[in-house]
């Protein structure tokens, strides 16, 4: 019947008796007469409907609305349910017993869901108006009525000659209430509403439904003779521990003692256990949990007098029952809580963490764990108890208990490290040579002179791993080779070893304290400060034998402090043989470019080329000889005869493969000493530094198998920092590393260099017939029209030389081959972003940049792009300026060589020099200018034996004559005689 809101209505709520959900609320509006009187004009309060009737409701009762709403069973459904469902369907197939699809567990999980939101309803109920529904749905039924104070339980246990009755009695106040045999209904299980006739009673939170309900209908719970001893252990001895309880014909006692922490353990039966303790028989048969093979079970109890209490942290006391003659006493024994908080605490500090008084750990480790930690357990009083497994075989191991000891001292000899060690279980004094094996083995398990094992500490694994597998022993004797200094230091870092006295091999730790080598007089130049140290470092390394890593970032020197090196040994010391620098193909052109501006004394040789010498005659009479990664793969049958002074591998990372054919063949070349120059040894994996350090010192990381496992899986896959740090330590000493960041001081503004490079064989093929027909055509138009008017066709055939020194495809879109230039280029870039700099990459040539860009979008790198058809300069400009991720900014020279401010860049490649240095100059000034903080890097690409370098040779002639003459592409034309061109097109 529809209440009108216009009209005086109320509010009730309303239990109901659902068939399968059981006692569930219900909101009403009921229309009334005067103020209280409710009639029977009444209609479900809902969602849908509250906003009609809200002007007469409160901010509880728009609450109670929504929170009731939730217990409707179409809620219940929707929310057990998630397919669209009839109601009728829902409970006849999930809580009918017959119905295949019934589950008492699915249900007790409906009925606690609403339990919950029940209990939500009644602090909000307070104040309202509560009824029982009557049988014919008329919800203004019975009135309720919330009682004000708590009611108790009080719970008794009264033993007679025959069996034990179990019964409670409530009280509200001073009153003993009846409701038993009351149709008293439980509306809430937790926290417990009970309602009595018209009565709701409420309980403190420790009392659940459950412990009420089975006595409604019953006077009291009888429990037969047979069924006691399981009945207190299950129910009544916990009841003790918890609630007020009244025992009448048994007995109940209260104990007090001072607790002393134990912790009991078990070895699995695949384990080999010894009987280091001698355990309780009942203990053997409280304590038997399930373990995994080789696993032991500790778990940690507190012993209060003759009991042993299971750790737990919310107990105030304990209950233990015994029998006594036909009788039973109950004992109430009050806990330490805060000494048992202490002795958790203790524990975790130790590494041991319980969960329900127990903790799992590996057998070894446990034992380890005992060992490391027993005198601190023995002094704080802690007790230890091993329970024999029934199933262990009766010759089990008996374990040496106590703390493990290693003594190590390292003494620097004129070859080796001479090292000094012993190993202290309890009595015994075991030389370290003994558990070498057993280490590098990872067995911990070590017998004893008695007979008796010992567990090797695990962190000794990790700690003397590394230092067991470079160890060698030489008659009882154990040693050292010179170049693990790093391992030294490491354990001397570390706290692990006596340190050595200060030798020879420490000094490599500190370069920059070297000995201060003098320049040879034939050197021409100056070595700036941090070149002069990588000098005396690769002077020293030579004196100790060693080889070692120059890792210089890219642009700082590593080629002309490597050519003093060899100017010096060879003008000071008398060597008879010659020195090997490796190096790609393109690098071969910088090399004797720079040995003939700093080191012209020195006799260079380039073994390059297919009229190469293979003379060893021809090696005597040269200092240094200088050939490729390439030609070492050909020639190495020839090569590895000759015994070489140094070998020295320029961007070494190409051995970095040691199963590749390059890699194999350098490592069987003959050479007394050998020197890396990389500014990234490691390029991809942790791998790539094996090969290359295996070349320089042989055996310093041991074989790969080793370094794969003790490093490599460890660095990159497990994230091991430790790992990490140990293999920076170890190969610290050998390699001499320094970043521009770093030597920013001493470099000037801005640093410039010409990079060489040799063209393809098929484009060096496709070069030579466009110049050859460009030639002819050129001189026989001076010829015939004078060099002024042969300009535009000068200009026309000199561009399309550029165009296929860049990359043939420029010009032949059909072309399938490589560019030298192009793959350099892609090179440098890659570099240079791993090093994380930030490039503006410049060419006259759009089309050029668009092939760079292809191959960039392949690769997915990001970069900015501006030319002079880019309509807003501003947002590549932007971009590459503030966001970390662009490393690349491409730009045509002509579009971005004024108006741009670009000084997040360091570094600044010129693909296409030409004529004019000023308009390089206009682009170099973008990141070279007022508000940058970083030296500026340029490199020019220039191909070797093209038009590119003999117009490089021509510039640097004209620069002679006056600034003005050389500004422009035309000036330079003007400035040109006929034997220039013939220069440029030979």
């Amino acid at each position: 019947m529809k209440v009108s809101p216009e009209l005086p209505f109320q509010v009730i709520y309303s239990f109901y008796e659902h068939e399968f959900l059981g006692i569930l609320p219900e909101s009403y509006i009921v229309q009334t007469k005067g103020n209280r009187e409710l009639t029977l004009q009444h209609q479900t309060l809902s969602v849908r409907n509250v906003t009609e009737f809200s002007h007469g409701l409160d901010e509880k009762d728009m609450e109670l609305v929504h929170l009731i709403d939730d217990t409707h069973p179409e809620a219940i459904i929707r929310k057990f349910h998630k397919e669209k469902i009839r109601p009728a369907d829902f409970f006849q197939r999930f809580f009918l017993p017959k119905s295949k699809y019934h589950n008492p567990r699915f249900l007790e999980y409906i009925q606690s869901y609403i339990d919950r939101k029940i209990a939500d309803l009644f602090d909000l109920w307070v104040g309202k108006r509560l009824f029982f529904s009557n049988p014919d749905g008329e919800p203004a039924g019975r009135e309720l009525f919330i009682q004000k104070e708590p009611a108790r339980v009080y719970f008794h246990f009264d033993r007679n000659e025959e069996n034990t009755h179990y019964f409670i009695i409530i009280k509200c106040g001073d009153e003993r209430i009846n409701f038993q045999f009351q149709n008293a209904k439980i509306l809430c299980q937790q926290p417990v509403w009970l309602l009595v006739n018209n009565l709701l009673y409420y309980f403190p939170k420790e009392i659940d439904g459950k412990k009420i309900s089975p006595f409604l209908n019953k006077w009291f719970i009888e429990i037969p003779r047979s069924l006691e001893e399981e009945y207190f252990k299950k129910f009544a001895r916990p009841l003790i521990e918890s609630h007020k309880v009244f025992l009448n014909g048994m007995t109940l006692i209260e104990e007090k003692h001072a607790p002393i922490a134990r912790l009991v353990f078990s070895h699995s039966k695949q384990a080999q256990t010894g009987t280091l303790f001698e355990p309780s028989a009942e203990d053997t048969e409280k304590f038997s949990p399930t373990s995994a093979p080789d696993e032991t079970i500790i778990q940690c109890l507190f012993r209060y007098g003759n009991y042993q209490l299971p750790l737990d942290e919310n107990k105030s006391f304990s209950v233990e029952f015994s029998k006594e003659g036909t009788g039973w006493i109950f004992a109430r024994i009050f806990r330490d809580s805060i000494f048992e908080k202490t002795k958790i605490t203790f524990f975790k500090q130790l590494g041991v963490t319980f969960s329900h008084a127990t903790c799992k750990m590996n057998r070894l480790d446990f034992l380890g764990w005992l060992n490391l930690h027993y005198d601190v357990l023995m002094n704080q009083g802690i007790e230890l108890e091993e329970l024999k497994n029934t199933s262990s075989d009766s010759t089990a191991e008996k374990y040496f208990i106590g703390q493990a000891n290693i003594s190590i001292e390292v003494k620097e000899g004129n070859d080796w490290f001479d090292v000094y060690s012993t190993v202290r279980f309890g009595k015994y004094e075991i030389p370290f040579i003994e558990l070498k094996n057993h280490i590098l083995s990872n067995i911990r398990e070590f017998r004893l002179p008695d007979g008796t094992v010992a567990v090797i500490p695990s962190e000794w694994f990790a700690q003397f791993g590394n230092l067991s597998v470079h160890l060698q022993e030489d008659n009882g004797r154990l040693k050292l080779k010179k170049y693990h200094v790093g391992i030294v230091r490491s354990l001397e870092d570390k706290k692990l070893i006596v340190p050595a006295k200060d030798g020879k091999m420490n000094n490599l730790l500190e370069p920059e304290k070297l000995t201060d080598i003098p320049m040879p007089d034939e050197f021409n130049g100056q070595l700036r400060h941090y070149q002069k140290t990588g000098y005396n470092w690769l002077h020293y390394l030579n004196s100790l034998k060693m080889g070692g890593f120059l890792a210089d970032d890219m642009g700082l020197g590593k080629t002309v402090q490597t050519l003093a090196f060899l100017m010096s040994l060879y003008k000071e010391k008398e060597i008879k043989n010659a020195s090997l620098v490796i190096m790609p193909t393109s690098l071969i052109y910088n090399w004797e470019d720079e040995a003939r501006k700093f080191t012209p004394a020195l006799k260079v040789m380039k073994f390059t080329g297919p009229q190469r010498q293979k003379d060893p005659m021809v090696f005597h009479q040269h200092h240094v000889i200088f050939t490729t990664y390439g030609i070492v793969r050909m020639d190495h049958d020839f090569l590895k005869k000759y015994p070489f002074n140094y070998i020295i591998l320029d961007e070494s990372q190409a051995i970095k493969n040691f199963s590749s054919q390059i890699s194999q063949a350098v490592k069987n070349l003959e050479s007394a000493n050998r020197i890396m120059l990389t500014g990234t040894p490691i390029e991809n994996s942790t791998s790539d530094l094996w090969s290359q350090m295996e070349f320089a010192n042989h055996g310093f990381l041991g074989n790969f198998k080793y370094f794969n496992s003790e490093f490599v899986i460890p660095i990159e896959k497990q994230k091991n920092q430790e790992r990490s740090v140990e293999l920076q330590k170890m190969i610290q000493p050998f390699i001499l590393r320094r970043t521009k960041q770093q030597v920013e001081k001493e470099l000037p503004e801005k640093f410039e260099q010409v990079l060489f490079n040799e063209m393809s064989e098929e484009q060096q093929i496709f070069y030579d017939e466009i110049k050859s027909g460009f030639r002819n055509q050129i001189l026989k138009s001076i010829g015939e029209k004078g060099l002024a008017q042969s300009q535009f066709i000068l200009l026309q055939g000199l561009t399309m030389l550029r165009q296929i020194v860049n990359h043939p495809r420029m010009l032949n879109e059909d072309y399938s081959g490589d560019s030298g230039k192009f793959n350099e280029v892609c090179e440098m870039i890659e570099n240079a972003m791993k090093e994380g700099h930030k490039v503006l990459i410049f060419s006259q040539f759009v089309k050029l940049l668009t092939i760079l860009r292809e191959h960039l979008d392949k690769s997915n790198i990001i970069y900015a792009y501006l030319d002079g058809n880019t309509q807003n300069r501003k947002s590549p400009v932007e971009k590459f300026q503030h966001d970390d991720a662009v490393k690349l900014f491409l730009i045509s020279l002509k579009a971005g060589g004024l108006g741009l401010n670009l000084t997040a860049a360091d570094y600044v490649f010129i693909l296409d020099p030409w004529w004019n240095p000023a308009v390089e100059m206009q682009a170099i000034n973008r990141a070279h200018r007022i508000g940058q903080d970083k030296t500026v890097f340029i490199y020019k690409f220039i191909t070797k034996n093209s038009v590119e370098e003999k117009i490089l040779n021509l510039q640097a002639s004209k620069l002679k004559l006056a600034e003005d003459l050389i500004r422009t592409d035309d000036s330079i034309f003007r400035s040109l005689t006929e034997g220039d061109i013939r220069e440029i097109l030979d």
